[in-house]
């Protein structure tokens, strides 16, 4: 079979099987935290592993509070944890020498406030400065009314994350300004004022400047949050009234307030559990309809529209909801593809064909970015249920999620089917015990997706489990690299095989797909992939059974002489 990654009509991003890094945890040479040197070093690995482009999680300069690299302080530079520019430069090309193309994280929603634009904004002493960066952010009056200003927030907006400090209020009061600004994260993460031009320009030219380093694509992040104008008083514009000047939006006709929250947030487990009138739609998303009422598309224009085809821009999204206004404005305004965050279950086919069909069609074949895990869930193999069947459970999960269309992220470490670590054996660096019940607010990795369990350092050396900033436990030996690269059976090897399966077998890469939904009902995730002219492959999944089969039809000049040829093929057999 033909590579299909050789088609020079498709922008290599289409399909394109992309490594998420998240530096801070994948190598540390010294121990601690991890650096752009522990990557270069491990330049051959993610070679090996078939992989066409990595993602890197923020490296940028940053406070490293809260965030960790998602609240960057300084768009251009490295943040010294994790090296120099001159590292940076040294990664890129070294990948790019192996065939790799290279994406990084952009935080375009916020900075820290460390941030010299911030600083400018909310120093009306500042003079000029002042001047040109005051509309820079999001700021607001305090509401008319009695009692002191700082008490007197401009409407009920909650944080995204109302565990990650203060007091669940999407609003802080600055002194200096006698306004509030807002932070739809973390307090310390003022939210960009997107809508002003000049602050579009100094985006662009962040861009500009990473491509001149050789960065083939940006992710960005928190794109949902970008649309913000006017400030509503309290309560969330109502879906069906476009007229009204809000941009969250009332779910099940509920109003839930910040106190509500941040009380639910300390109690609950954000995984399971939601308010009452919150829908089962990533909750924290569900706050967020911006487009439909106000023409995100102009935005995303005006920062991504200039572009060329063959840059990458995967948009964090959500395609839950049907909005077909928001969609078009989305892909139209300059987003290339929708990274998805996550799956369904596929313990449940029915819901796991279903939710794929719906992304596919809403946003496209071309369009779509499935990923099993990332940075900010879960284990991909704990979240679905798959843990107790090993090795096994996690190969089947491989295939299943490569055989998808549109372009697939793996997240370090789905390679070796960890699982989640027991929370309560992992250890950041400079503490000695962990308090599973205690709430810091200055837990710099806590999070509401519970993604210590995913953030944890890459086990490469068995007997080293206690290396890096957030250790891991012993349950983790058994996954290490190098219990793995002696295994011919194990999950490493797996990912290693199938992924060079899926570039023999262009119908897998860029086949249209076909669901079938009486399969689902079966308990069986069943589809076909085909590629015009050249092949038809149907993927067969058994996911109370853990079996897979592919059975192929190879097309063009033999099909059209009536001579097509089916078999079974023989694809890398799981681990027992």
């Amino acid at each position: 079979m033909t590579d299909s990654s050789s088609n020079p009509s498709r922008p290599w991003w289409q399909n394109a099987l992309i490594y998420q890094i998240y530096p801070l945890s994948f190598n540390a040479p010294q121990g601690g935290y991890g650096t752009l040197r522990g990557i270069i070093d491990k330049v051959d690995y993610i070679a090996d592993l078939g992989v066409d482009a990595v993602w890197f999680s923020p490296f940028f300069k940053s406070p490293m509070t809260f965030g960790m690299g998602y609240n960057p302080s300084n768009y251009y530079h490295v943040e010294e944890t994790f090296g120099t520019d001159a590292d940076c430069k040294e990664m890129i090309d070294k990948l790019h020498a192996k065939g790799i193309k290279v994406i990084f994280d952009m935080v375009f929603n916020h900075t820290a406030q460390e941030h010299p634009w911030f600083q400018a904004s909310a120093d009306p002493q500042s003079g000029d400065d002042y001047e040109k960066y005051k509309d820079f952010y999001i700021w607001a009056d305090p509401a008319p009314g009695e009692g002191p200003p700082e008490s007197r927030f401009p409407n009920n907006w909650p944080t995204v994350t109302p565990m990650q400090g203060g007091d669940g209020r999407a609003w802080k009061w600055n002194e200096s300004r006698q306004q509030f600004y807002l932070h739809s994260f973390a307090e310390n993460m003022p939210d960009l004022n997107l809508q002003n031009p000049i602050v579009q320009e100094e985006l662009r030219k962040v861009m500009a400047h990473w491509q001149e380093q050789g960065v083939d694509g940006f992710r960005c992040d928190a794109v949902p949050h970008y649309f913000k104008v006017g400030i509503p008083a309290d309560g969330y514009a109502t879906p069906g009234e476009p007229g009204k000047d809000g941009i969250y939006q009332e779910q099940n006709q509920s109003v839930i307030t910040a106190e509500e929250l941040v009380r639910w947030a300390h109690k609950n487990d954000a995984s399971d559990k939601r308010p009452k009138g919150v829908t089962p739609i990533d909750w924290n998303d569900s706050f967020f309809d911006p487009m439909r009422y106000q023409g995100g598309g102009d935005v995303l224009r005006a920062i991504f529209g200039g572009l060329g085809d063959d840059v990458a821009v995967i948009g964090e999204c959500s395609a839950a909801r049907d909005h077909s206004a928001s969609i078009e404005d989305y892909l139209q305004g300059g987003m290339r593809q929708c990274f998805m965050g996550t799956l369904e279950n596929p313990r449940d086919p029915v819901k796991f064909v279903a939710s794929t069909k719906a992304a596919i069609e809403k946003f496209g074949m071309d369009r779509v970015n499935f990923a099993g895990g990332n940075h900010d869930n879960n284990r991909m193999v704990s979240r679905w249920g798959f843990e107790k069947e090993g090795a096994r459970g996690a190969a089947f999960l491989a295939a299943l999620t490569l055989s998808l269309p549109g372009s697939i992220c793996l997240f370090q470490g789905d390679e070796l089917g960890l699982p989640d670590d027991d929370k309560s054996k992992m250890q950041r660096k400079g503490e000695s015990t962990r308090d599973k019940e205690k709430y810091d607010p200055k837990n710099l990795a806590h999070s509401l997706y519970d993604s210590e369990t995913s953030r944890g350092m890459m086990p490469w050396l068995s007997n080293q489990m206690n290396k890096g900033w957030l250790a891991i436990s012993r349950k983790m030996r058994e996954f290490a690299v190098d219990v793995q690269e002696k295994d011919e059976h194990s999950t490493l090897k797996f990912y290693r095989q199938f992924i060079e399966f899926r570039k023999e077998h262009p119908a897998l890469r860029e086949g249209t797909i076909l669901f079938d939904e009486r399969e689902a009902q079966k308990g069986i995730i069943k589809f076909t992939r085909e590629c015009e002219g050249v092949e038809r492959v149907t993927c067969r999944f058994d996911v109370k059974h853990l079996t897979m089969k592919f059975d192929v039809v190879e097309l063009g000049h033999a099909a059209r002489l009536g001579a097509q040829r089916e078999e079974h093929v023989h694809a890398p057999h799981l681990p027992r």
